[in-house]
Order: structure tokens, then sequence, then C-alpha cells
């Protein structure tokens, strides 16, 4: 059977932002196996520098299409947290679906 979507999930409490999303997103491409993710959704905790984290994810993934939200708690598969530091990162990639960002004003 075929998989419509492949997806993995990390989760982190690093402190310095550039750093937690280079820690999230290594830790995605690690568990999709060298796949390249076709879109990432990221929840990252108000205490984060946002641009800060964002470098941090395309040092080590590049340009994928992203979407996301400040938050003040992070649920995963492995908790919850509502510490000032937590990020949680999804990356997912489909054969039959197609993921676009967009911005609604």
């Amino acid at each position: 059977m075929v998989q419509p979507i492949a997806k993995a999930v990390s989760f982190c409490q690093v402190a310095n932002s550039r750093k937690a999303g280079e820690q999230v997103m290594g830790e995605v491409l690690q568990k999709m196996g060298g796949q390249t993710p076709d879109f990432l959704i990221a929840l990252v905790t108000i205490d984060h520098d946002i641009p800060e984290f964002i470098a941090g994810l395309k040092s080590v993934g590049g340009e994928i299409p992203l979407c996301g939200c400040t938050v003040t708690g992070c649920i995963t598969q492995s908790g919850s947290n509502e510490l000032g530091h937590a990020v949680s990162l999804m990356a997912l990639k489909s054969d039959r679906l197609k993921f676009e960002p967009f911005i609604v004003s």
C-alpha cells in the first residue's frame, strides 16, 4: 500500500532560537530518511526570535515551504510543554498532495 503522506515530528527546548531551528530541522530530515519534505509546520513559543529560528531551519534544510505560528505551549507525541522556549516542527511529504503556504491579511 502506498503511503499518501510521509511525516516526521521533532520537538526541542533549546533557548537559542537559531540553534533550535537547526536542531528540529536536522531531526526531521533524519527521520524522513533522506527525503526532502514538501512542507513544514512550525509551532514556536513567544520567547523565541522568529527570524533567527527560521534562519536556523533554512541553514539546515534550505528553502522548504513553511507555515506556522507562535504559541504559548507545544503539544507533541512526547507530551506538552508550556515553558518559555519550546519548538515543534512537523515535516510532510506526499506524491498525492500539493502544499502551498499563503498569507491572508
